[in-house]
């Protein structure tokens, strides 16, 4: 802070560097003098004497108070770019938003919940360690990178795994479920002539508020694998993400009536679809997960950016827990060019029987809602998917929430453009709101992965990049230079 200030008797300067008129600053020396009212003279005595007594002085040079607190949503994305081995990968993320995940852990209702069964109950701690082998049988590798996040962040390993379990605990040991943790809606659009996109709300509990980011992540030797945003202390592909090989898909969850013990959460299949290629046959092995299948039910809309837009073709595929066989049943139903679809939480073509409480009716009542707005005008443009996604229309349940009294809310909105191969993010409702960040999905703008390579070989610049958001502007090579002079 300057600590030279004069009053001048019949002028006053305004120095630029304090960005307030009424001061003389010696240390610039900013001579812009200016007529004195004697109003002003009164002022600035009379906010010393308030400085004297009540004020923080930096308060008084401002001259405006500085707010005590911030909005309730921030208009912030975070990004981290990072390449390593599974634990580096999670230990680096942990590392960068350790703050941010003991925060969500903190505030996060349901883990209370999961705590109290895993602390207090055998059957508890059975149902835990069942899916922990099973987890990790068939992807240690992603337990590993989740060991690496809970390290970086500083944070007991079995908090963030009894995340990622969901209400597994809640299902097996107490016989009965939640529905209140996620709301969300995916809009896909295939119309080649007018526009090919994936619009995704991501709904939560209003905790997750500011407590999500974006990592790009590349898994090394092969530096294939891709990224997403996520809440604080889930693995990537929590909610939407993409990969090298040109997947983009984004998650809806689905509220089963009875979640089975001793199979995969639900999430690591998720995060191992940021490893598949761009092709549906793969995908569909990834979630039937032959010898196990997933725990939990959900939902995932997928496209593939390469290829022709007249023959593109979205997926709409839905998977559900087994409780004769080891493995999921998942459907996949593709949506063709010249439709449009709209998904919420509950199922469309699968028999699973479900929760019949409120996350179902909130889901009728989004579909209710977007047939009204289809029937008045044809959806095929970015404008018309915001004008759906950020309706706020249906009363209690709409289809982008913004009450703050709500238990659950929209936390982002995001949109994959197949033809610009862009996706763009709003932290906020997008009808009077402008983006925040606009990323691009052809994966080498940030890190090209580099193959037949030792990792050892790689510059640090490749592995890893943080929170530069800003690398549209500046030009990747330009930034590389940086790092990489003799």
């Amino acid at each position: 802070m300057h600590e030279s200030f004069r009053l001048k008797s019949e002028s006053v300067s305004r120095c630029s560097c304090l960005g307030t008129m009424g001061y003389f600053c010696c240390d610039c020396n900013n001579l812009d003098l200016f007529y004195f009212d004697y109003l002003m003279y009164f002022k600035y005595h009379f906010s010393l004497f308030l400085a004297n007594q009540y004020l923080d002085p930096i308060e008084l040079y401002y001259g405006e108070n500085i707010p005590k607190s911030v909005h309730r949503r921030q208009d912030c994305v975070p990004i981290v770019y990072v390449a390593g081995s599974h634990y580096e990968v999670g230990y680096m993320v942990g590392q960068t938003f350790g703050k941010v995940i003991r925060d969500f852990l903190d505030a996060y209702e349901p883990l209370k919940k999961y705590l109290d069964i895993y602390e207090t109950s055998k059957d508890g701690k059975r149902v835990y360690s069942e899916c922990l082998e099973v987890t990790n049988k068939y992807f240690p590798q992603y337990l590993i990178e989740l060991k690496g996040m809970a390290t970086g962040a500083d944070v007991p390993f079995h908090k963030l795994f009894l995340i990622h379990m969901d209400d597994i605990l809640i299902s097996n040991v107490q016989d009965t479920s939640d529905d209140l943790s996620t709301r969300c809606s995916t809009l896909m659009v295939n119309i080649p002539c007018k526009g090919q996109f994936i619009g995704h709300n991501e709904d939560a509990l209003n905790v997750t508020i500011n407590h999500f980011y974006i990592v790009s992540a590349h898994i090394m030797p092969k530096g294939e694998e891709g990224g997403g945003i996520f809440p604080a202390g889930s693995l990537s592909g929590y909610a939407s993400g993409y990969n090298f090989h040109g997947l983009v898909f984004t998650i809806n969850r689905i509220f089963a009536k009875k979640l089975i013990n001793n199979k995969i959460p639900r999430v690591f299949l998720m995060r191992a679809l940021l490893a598949s290629k761009a092709n549906i046959n793969e995908i569909q092995d990834i979630l039937t997960n032959y010898g196990a299948g997933t725990a939990d039910a959900f939902h995932v809309n997928a496209g593939f950016l390469d290829g022709s837009r007249c023959s593109r073709i979205f997926y709409s595929i839905e998977v559900t827990p087994s409780e004769t066989e080891p493995k999921s049943k998942v459907i996949v139903e593709p949506i063709h060019t010249e439709s449009t679809s709209f998904y919420t939480n509950k199922l469309q073509f699968s028999d699973c029987e479900e929760l019949k409480e409120s996350g179902r009716d909130r889901s009728v009542a989004r579909e209710n809602a977007f047939k009204k707005l289809l029937q008045q005008n044809p959806i095929i443009s970015l404008t018309d998917i915001l004008n759906v996604l950020g309706s706020t229309r249906g009363g209690e349940w709409q289809i982008f929430r913004d009450r703050q009294n709500d238990f659950v809310n929209t936390i982002n909105l995001g949109v994959f453009d197949f033809n610009e191969k862009t996706w763009t993010i709003w932290t906020n409702n997008p009808l009077t709101n402008p983006p925040i960040i606009r990323l691009s999905l052809k994966f080498t703008t940030f890190i090209s992965p580099t193959r037949n390579q030792g990792y050892e070989n790689q510059p640090y610049v490749q592995r890893i990049l943080s929170s530069f958001s800003d690398i549209y502007k500046n030009g990747l090579d330009k930034f590389k230079n940086i790092f990489t002079r003799d």
